[in-house]
């Protein structure tokens, strides 16, 4: 079970309305200077069963009416894990013993804690950490105590600015061990500079979830939190204490609490001296000048070169006086840096050189081998830096920036095994905000940021991430930076667009030049934002000022483009395809834009899916299609439409599939969870939604069927970039009655791969898709004639191999593939 967020969900539903998630998630002046690039996955075969632990049988949701839903804003309450030990300059406690260790007190009443929430209590107990005294928080299990708290007013103890530690032990007692969780957070009494007003009317600043959170055990928590001069004596009290525990968290021991000054930006300058092809590299400048504000007050750039080509690396402010370049280098040899910063006179940031050496990347990461991914011209599919195809199976994380690095970890080493290349993600969550710019207070999120990017590179996938906000944010952005200007645009919905004025684009700009600095480096494709083509949803009249016509993701792109100095592929992530496809995509004509995120939930039940995936086909310009969001499993499908989707995907031309599942979809989120859902074929409970959490997502049998399909594809297609969607063209295959199949070619039509959906077998799907042609196949045509051919069945609910054979087709090119098993099965035939 997943915790409460009475007034998350609150807010969820209202801003998911705005936002177009009604029933889907189913469902620098100077130009860049470019160059020329030059230069692990699991092998297992579909006869070779991917082991697993697989769930038992569960239920989904239901998808809204366009047979989409959409991630939501979350507020802007942050959350995110402590993830890295804290430098302490001065480690004095600044709490006295009484608040901290609880050894020399009797009662409550001496310890200066106190309850929110009337389910909320607090005593003393004996059996604190190393048996000495503690606080023992308990809660009422028969209310919704969420919110309920124990609280401690740090506003007494912090008298000059800085940046403050907490951190505590801890141990929850949990009748039902999921994820045993919560999430610090201060609330005060107005508005500061690190804790403001939430769209709820309170004001409170949230802080990090314990990184650990196993019940019945002694754990240590760390966050921290920077106070201005100006918040000092503002809006006390300062009241420290929990947020969103988790509903079957019953008690919690807290012991040892400290509260202590913090340098969190003590970094020394470090040159790059060497290093492997493709890996990134860090280089650590430290300013000699301070400034009032260094994101606004200063640029830097790192010019990179091999002397045959020169990269222009963007560097970005980390905090204090440290600034950072991180970059690859594409090709092995000899290399050598110099930094260009505005401010000729900081000798710390300007004219920094270094001289190195790069050798071939020597492991086994894919991604390192054969280069970051990239797009051709007219080529539907996307390619390695070298030219390998690459084929592109993803799994999605919205509230990414909200996941703990231990589940970042998890996740990616279990989807790499699964055979997964890509993550796709959202800023939701985030302990950062780019609303204001960046302050001091975000760069402490950002840098736990950095870790979950890090480790899905090191795993060697490639991460599809949208940039720095959710899109409901953007208004407020343009709007608090010089806003919309008196240059008329367009018409939209009888609503006249207008143009962004030149601050609000320079702000823009800043932005996105600072999210190309520091993720730039790692195998990325950017994403812009959650369904920000066409326009989220305008004509929904869910937010105001901008549509397609004045749409300021295409700055966005334009930006993201202008810095990036590896030009790694960038779309924005599609409305769903009832409102949106490649026809009517608002990025069509910009420059910036490479490839589609489509969000597509075809059907199940054997309607024609071709429409929609020949207007990709047809009208994409050559750019690859990936389905980026579909049904997600155990939310709006189980597994049969969560492989299904995948199948269909790859043989209707879009060469890319984003799969996904409740509870990592969007961490902990409680999107559509009271609804019961049903996709034609399965009935997804409110109760199986609210069961499930991100541990079981990682062992679903449609994660791992998604895997299969991947494997066969490499390991049996192989040229599976070649194939050519054949859509309903009854030339190629007629269908038998109560057939329902997606099939693909390649041009000589000597390698066939369908995929016959049609099945009447429950342990499939609650309902039978077609019950009385769950074993038929069709006849396939275009063949030549009295030729011989090999055939393979492969199942692709084990991943395995169910019967080969071969044939030989009549004289006019026609063989009749016969019954097949009444499951889901996918037909290949070669030569």
């Amino acid at each position: 079970m997943k915790p409460l967020y009475k007034t998350l969900i609150l807010f969820l539903i209202v801003v998911m309305l705005f936002t177009g998630c009604t029933g889907k998630k189913q469902g620098g002046d100077e130009e860049t200077p470019t160059a020329t690039n030059d230069g692990s996955t699991v092998d297992v075969t579909p006869s070779t069963e991917i082991t697993g632990t697989q769930p038992p049988s569960q239920n989904t949701a239901t998808p809204a009416p366009d047979g989409n839903g959409t991630a939501t804003a979350l507020p802007s309450l942050t959350l995110s894990p402590t993830n890295a030990p804290i430098e302490n300059v001065n480690a004095v406690n600044l709490i006295p013993d009484a608040s901290s260790n609880f050894n020399n007190v009797k009662s409550v009443s001496q310890t200066g804690w106190s309850t929110l929430g009337k389910s909320a209590k607090i005593s003393i107990s004996d059996e604190g950490y190393d048996d000495t005294n503690c606080l023992y928080f308990t809660k009422d299990m028969t209310k919704e105590a969420s919110y309920h708290t124990p609280m401690l007013d740090l506003s007494k103890y912090i008298t000059e600015s800085g940046t403050y530690l907490i951190s505590f032990k801890y141990m929850v007692l949990d009748d039902s061990y999921s994820d045993s969780v919560f999430y610090g957070v201060i609330r005060t009494g107005a508005e500061t500079t690190f804790a403001t007003k939430k769209t709820d009317g309170n004001i409170y600043c949230g802080l990090t979830a314990p990184e650990s959170s196993e019940a019945d055990e002694w754990l240590e928590y760390e966050t921290f939190f920077t106070v201005s001069k100006s918040d000092i004596g503002k809006g006390a009290p300062w009241s420290f204490g929990f947020h969103m525990i988790s509903e079957t968290v019953y008690a919690i021991y807290i012991d040892d609490v400290t509260l202590t000054r913090s340098e969190m930006f003590d970094d020394e300058a470090v040159a790059v001296t060497g290093g492997q092809t493709w890996v990134a590299n860090e280089a650590v400048f430290l300013s000699s000048i301070d400034y009032d504000d260094p994101f606004n007050d200063v640029d830097v750039d790192l010019l990179l070169t091999n002397g045959s080509v020169t990269y222009k690396i963007p560097c970005f402010w980390d905090g204090g006086k440290v600034w950072k370049g991180r970059f690859v280098c594409p090709s092995a040899g000899n290399w050598s840096y110099t930094t260009v910063c505005t401010d000729k006179s900081n000798t710390g940031l300007h004219n920094q050189k270094s001289s190195f050496k790069i050798t071939k990347y020597s492991g086994n990461l894919d991604i390192y081998k054969h280069g970051f991914v990239t797009t051709k011209a007219s080529t539907k599919y996307f390619v390695y830096a070298d030219g390998t195809p690459f084929f592109y199976l993803g799994d999605t994380h919205w509230n990414f920036s909200g996941e703990p690095l231990s589940m970042v970890n998890t996740v990616v080493e279990q989807r790499v095994k699964q055979g997964y290349t890509v993550l796709q993600s959202e800023p939701l969550g985030a302990n950062f905000s780019f609303t204001d710019g960046i302050t001091t207070a975000d760069i402490t999120g950002l840098r736990l940021n950095d870790k979950r990017f890090k480790a899905v590179a090191d795993a060697g996938l490639v991460h599809a991430n949208a940039q720095f906000f959710f899109p409901s944010s953007m208004d407020g952005f343009i709007l608090a930076h010089g806003g919309y200007s008196s240059k008329k645009v367009g018409v939209a919905n009888k609503i006249d667009q207008y143009d962004l004025t030149d601050q609000a684009k320079k702000a823009l700009e800043k932005i996105s030049r600072y999210w190309v600095a520091r993720y730039s480096a790692y195998p990325v494709m950017w994403t812009l934002g959650q369904e920000i083509d066409n326009d989220f949803y305008f004509d929904r009249k869910e937010h105001d000022n901008w549509s397609f016509v004045n749409n300021p993701y295409k700055y966005v792109a334009e930006y993201i483009y202008k810095y990036d100095p590896y030009k790694s592929p960038l779309t924005g992530h599609q409305e769903a395809t009832s409102h949106t496809k490649a026809s009517n995509s608002a990025f069509r004509d910009v420059e910036a834009h490479t490839w589609y995120g489509a969000q597509w939930s075809p059907s199940l039940k054997g309607a024609s899916i071709a429409a929609v995936a020949q207007d990709f086909w047809n009208n994409g310009q050559g750019k690859p299609v990936v389905n980026y969001e579909g049904r997600y499993c155990y939310l709006w499908t189980k597994h049969f439409g969560a492989r299904a989707q995948g199948w269909m995907a790859y043989l209707s031309g879009m060469f890319g599939y984003g799969y996904g599942a409740q509870d990592t979809w969007c961490y902990q989120s409680t999107y559509d969870e009271t609804n019961n859902t049903n996709d034609g074929v399965d009935i997804i409970t409110a109760e199986e939604k609210k069961n499930a959490t991100w541990q079981d997502s990682l062992e679903y049998e449609s994660s791992y069927q998604a895997g299969y399909m991947h494997m066969f594809f490499k390991n049996q297609v192989k040229t599976w970039y070649e194939l050519v969607p054949r859509f309903d063209d009854t030339s190629f295959l007629t269908r038998e009655s109560g057939a329902y199949a997606v099939v693909a070619s390649n041009n000589d039509n000597s390698k066939i791969v369908a995929y016959f959906y049609n099945f009447s077998d429950t342990s499939v799907g609650q309902t039978p898709n077609s019950a009385n042609g769950g074993a038929k196949t069709g006849t396939f045509k275009k063949l030549q004639a009295n030729t011989k051919y090999n055939y393979m069945w492969f199942d692709p609910i084990s991943g395995k191999t169910h019967s080969t054979g071969t044939f030989t087709s009549d004289a006019n090119g026609c063989w009749s593939a016969g019954a097949k098993k009444t499951t889901d099965m996918v037909l290949y035939i070669y030569k």
